[in-house]
C-alpha cells in the first residue's frame, strides 16, 4: 500500500493537474507569475488518497497563462506550453517510486479551443474527451510529448497562498436593451469570470462579454479594456444543463453582456465568481458614517481585485502588470486588512534588485521594513539587507545634490487627462522617498547590530533631510514648493519639517485645502496616501473626513455617486488613461485602521503599540479590529450625552499606549472606577489634550466623562 505521496508540478503557462479523473486541488491561474530568468515557483500537493491498488493516471490541462499576448510590462514566457512534474510514492514497505514528465507521456488538443489572459477564453464541449485521465481511457490517437528544457530561473517551492475562487455573486440586475442581448449587472465590479449553467442544442453557442461600464443604451462599454477583448465563449454540446466558467483567463468587470441565449437569465443561470488570492482577511472597520464605509468598501475591493500572485494595477485592461509604484502606496493600508506575510514576501523577493526611482523601486526596501515591523519576522530584514542597502547606494551614487528629479512624481493628481499631466512634483515625491528609504536603512542597520552602517545611513538621512528643505521649504511662508497639498503633505507625513515649523506648515496645508481647493484634495497617489494621516495628527480631522469623503469632483465621494464600487485610476470618470478599478488610490485605508480607528503598531510584531483615535466632530463612532500575530486588537469609541466611551482589546504578549481625550486624569474613569486607580491600568501623562495610559493584554473600557 502507498505509506505517502507527494507530487511537485510547474507549468507554463496555467495548469489544471488531474489524477484518476478527478481534479487535484481548488487552486486557479496556477502557479504565480514569477521573473521566469530568475526563480519558478513549484506547487506541491500531498496526493496520498488519490493513488489506488494497480494502474492510476495523471493528467494535466495547460493554458496561456502569462505567454507571449502579456504586456510588454510583464514578466511573461513567450515559448510554447510547457510543465514539469514530479510524483514521490513511498510504500509501506519502505521501497519507494518516482514518477516524472517525460517521453512517455502524450499530449492531443482538448475543449479549450483558445485562451488568453486578455482574450478571454473559447470553450467547445463537443471536444471532451471523457474519462481521458482515467486509467481505463485509451490514448492510441495522442501524440507523443516534446521533452525541451525550461526556462533559467531556478526551482523553488510556492508558498504564497493560492488563488481561488472566494466569493460568489448573484446578479444584482438583469436587462434586454436590444432583443437577443442580456445584460448582466453583478451590482459590483471585481476581478474574475461568469459562471454559466444553460441549455443548448449541440453546436449552439453563448457568448459573454465583460465589462466595467455600460453605455447610455444599457449595453456595455468596453472603453476602459483598452485592448482586451475581454470575451468569453462556450460552445453547446447539447447533454441536458450545461455548466460553464473559464478556466485560464480572469476578467475585470461589473457587467456581463450575453447573447446566445434563449431564454431569460436568472441568478440560477449566472453568477460572478470572485477570484483573487486566499489571504484571509483580519480587519474590519465601520463607522457612523454610510459614505465613509462605502469608500472602505471600495479601498477594499479594488485591493481584493489586485491580489493574484502579484500585486497588479487593474484587472480589466491589457496589462494586469507588476507595479511597484501601485503597491508601495497601498501595502500600509493592505497590512491592516489581510494576511500577508507569505504574499508580500513573495513580491518582495520578485521585486528585488530594481534599480529605478524611489516613487518605484524603492518599494523594495520600504516593503521588506513594513513587514518586519507588522510581523516581527528579523529574519525579513536579514535578507533583504544587502539588496536594500545596495539600492540606497545606487540612487545616492547618482544623485550627486541628494534631489531625485526622475520619475512618476504624485501620480494622477487631477490632471488634464494627457500624459504628461499625469506626473506632478516629481522632485518633491522621489526625494522624500529616497530620504525615508535611507532612515529605513539606518534602522535596519542598527537592528542588525552593524552601528557603522546605521550611522552613515543615519547621516546620508540627515543630509538628505537638509537638502530637501533647503531645495523646496520656503520659512518665511511656511509652505514647500509652491504650496500645493503634496508639497505639505510629504514633508509632514515623513518628518522633513523643522520641529518649531510643523505646525504652521500643517494649518498652511489645511487653508490651502480649504480655501483654494473648496475643501477638496488636488493629489496623486502618494499625496492621498498620507494626506489624512498629516490633517488628523495635526488637529483636522474633521476636514480629513470631508476630503476622503469629498461628494465633487475630485473625491471618492464623488466617483461613488457616479456608481463607483472600486477606486479608479483618475479623479474623473472618463478620458485620458482610465480605469475603474485601480487599487493604487486605496491608500487611505491605512487612515482609516491608524487615525479614525486609532490602532498603529509601535513595536515590532505589535508587542506594543498606540490607541490615539482622531475623533471627528461628523462621526458619531468608529469601530476597527486586525488580527495581529499576537492576537486580535480592536479599538471603539463612540459619542454619548455624557461623554466619549473608548473600548480597547490587546492581545496577550502586548501592550497598548492609550490617548483618552479628556480635560484631566480625574474625569476618565475605566470600569466604573477612575482611570488611575483601575486594575491592569497605569498612567504615564498627558500629551496634546489626552491622557495617557499604559494596558496589558485584556479589554478595557474607558470613559471620558465631559466637564
Amino acid at each position: 500500500p502507498v505509506a505517502r505521496s507527494r507530487l511537485r508540478i510547474y507549468g507554463l503557462g496555467w495548469y489544471e493537474l488531474y489524477i484518476n479523473g478527478a481534479r487535484v486541488g481548488d487552486q486557479v491561474l496556477a502557479p504565480p507569475n514569477s521573473r521566469y530568468d530568475r526563480v519558478l515557483l513549484y506547487d506541491t500537493f500531498d496526493v496520498t488518497g488519490r493513488l489506488r491498488h494497480g494502474e492510476n493516471a495523471l493528467g494535466v490541462m495547460l493554458g496561456g497563462g502569462y505567454d507571449s499576448t502579456y504586456s510588454k510590462w510583464g514578466w511573461k514566457w513567450e515559448k510554447s506550453k510547457r510543465f514539469l512534474l514530479q510524483m514521490q510514492i513511498e510504500f509501506s514497505d519502505g521501497s519507494s517510486q518516482q514518477v516524472c514528465s517525460d517521453e512517455a507521456w502524450k499530449t492531443t488538443d482538448g475543449p479549450i479551443r483558445s485562451c488568453g489572459i486578455y482574450a478571454g477564453e473559447t470553450y467547445d464541449a463537443r471536444m471532451e474527451k471523457p474519462g481521458w485521465c482515467t486509467a481505463e481511457y485509451t490514448d492510441d490517437d495522442w501524440l507523443p510529448v516534446l521533452v525541451t528544457t525550461g526556462p533559467a530561473g531556478r526551482l523553488h517551492a510556492n508558498t504564497m497562498p493560492p488563488i481561488r475562487v472566494m466569493e460568489t455573486l448573484n446578479p444584482a440586475a438583469i436587462e434586454e436593451p436590444i432583443a437577443g442581448v442580456q445584460v448582466v449587472d453583478m451590482g459590483q465590479n471585481f476581478a474574475g469570470w461568469a459562471r454559466i449553467a444553460l441549455r443548448g442544442s449541440r453546436g449552439d453557442s453563448v457568448t459573454l462579454r465583460y465589462s466595467e461600464l455600460v453605455d447610455s443604451t444599457g449595453l456595455i462599454d468596453p472603453w476602459t479594456n483598452r485592448l482586451a477583448a475581454a470575451t468569453d465563449i462556450y460552445v453547446f454540446k447539447g447533454d441536458g444543463e450545461e455548466v460553464y466558467e473559464p478556466r485560464f483567463t480572469y476578467h475585470g468587470f461589473r457587467y456581463v453582456q450575453v447573447t446566445g441565449v434563449r431564454t431569460p437569465l436568472t441568478a440560477k443561470t449566472i453568477q460572478g465568481r470572485v477570484v483573487h488570492a486566499d489571504l484571509g482577511e483580519l480587519g474590519d472597520f465601520s463607522s457612523s458614517d454610510p459614505l465613509l464605509n462605502r469608500v472602505y468598501e471600495n479601498f477594499r475591493w479594488s485591493l481584493r481585485s489586485n491580489f493574484m500572485s502579484i500585486p497588479t494595477d487593474c484587472p480589466a485592461r491589457d496589462e494586469r502588470t507588476p507595479c511597484a509604484m501601485d503597491s508601495r502606496v497601498v501595502e500600509e493600508g493592505a497590512l491592516y486588512l489581510f494576511s500577508l506575510n507569505r504574499y508580500y514576501l513573495k513580491w518582495l523577493r520578485d521585486i528585488a534588485g530594481g534599480s529605478g526611482q524611489p516613487d518605484w523601486d524603492g518599494d523594495q526596501v520600504l516593503l521588506a521594513w513594513r513587514l518586519y515591523h507588522w510581523y516581527g519576522d528579523k529574519d525579513i530584514l536579514e535578507e533583504q539587507w544587502p539588496n536594500m542597502r545596495r539600492y540606497v547606494d545606487s540612487v545616492r551614487a547618482r544623485t550627486p545634490d541628494l534631489i531625485c528629479r526622475k520619475g512618476f512624481g504624485d501620480w494622477c493628481a487631477p490632471n488634464a487627462g494627457t500624459w504628461e499631466s499625469y506626473f506632478s512634483n516629481v522632485a518633491v515625491v522621489n526625494t522624500a522617498l529616497f530620504q525615508q528609504c535611507s532612515r529605513v536603512v539606518a534602522d535596519a542597520a542598527g537592528i542588525l547590530g552593524d552601528q557603522a552602517a546605521a550611522q552613515r545611513y543615519g547621516a546620508l538621512a540627515d543630509s538628505i533631510r537638509n537638502a530637501y528643505n533647503a531645495a523646496f521649504f520656503h520659512p518665511d511662508k511656511n509652505y514647500y514648493g509652491d504650496g500645493t497639498q503634496t508639497e505639505d503633505v510629504l514633508p509632514l507625513a515623513f518628518g522633513l519639517v523643522p520641529a518649531p515649523r510643523e505646525r504652521a506648515v500643517a494649518d498652511h496645508l489645511a487653508a490651502t485645502i480649504r480655501e483654494e481647493n473648496g475643501g477638496h484634495l488636488d493629489t496623486g497617489i502618494t499625496g492621498t496616501r498620507y494626506i489624512g494621516d498629516v490633517l488628523c495628527d495635526y488637529g483636522h480631522a474633521d476636514l480629513a473626513l470631508a476630503v476622503l469623503t469629498q461628494r465633487s469632483y475630485p473625491g471618492f465621494g464623488h466617483q461613488i455617486s457616479l456608481g463607483a464600487t472600486t477606486t479608479w485610476e483618475q479623479w474623473y470618470s472618463k478620458g485620458g488613461m482610465n480605469s475603474h478599478n485601480h487599487a493604487m488610490f486605496s491608500g487611505p485605508l491605512a487612515t482609516l485602521f491608524s487615525r479614525f480607528g486609532g490602532i498603529q503598531p509601535s513595536a515590532p510584531g505589535f508587542r506594543r503599540f498606540a490607541v490615539n483615535p482622531s475623533i471627528s466632530d461628523s462621526l458619531s463612532w468608529v469601530q476597527v479590529s486586525v488580527e495581529t500575530v499576537l492576537g486580535r486588537a480592536a479599538c471603539s469609541w463612540r459619542k454619548t450625552d455624557e461623554g466619549l466611551i473608548l473600548e480597547v482589546t490587546v492581545p496577550p504578549g502586548s501592550e497598548a499606549e492609550v490617548a483618552v481625550p479628556a480635560s484631566s486624569v480625574e474625569r476618565v474613569f475605566e470600569g466604573g472606577v477612575p482611570a488611575f486607580r483601575a486594575k491592569g491600568v497605569r498612567p504615564i501623562g498627558r500629551r496634546q489634550e489626552r491622557e495617557l495610559f499604559i494596558v496589558a493584554g485584556g479589554r478595557y473600557v474607558f470613559r471620558a466623562a465631559y466637564d
